[in-house]
């Protein structure tokens, strides 16, 4: 189970995103 790396992509993709 990878939760951290998949929650520190998404997080990354949001701030680009905004």
């Amino acid at each position: 189970m990878r939760t951290s790396g998949s929650l520190a992509g998404v997080q990354e993709v949001e701030l680009l995103q905004l």
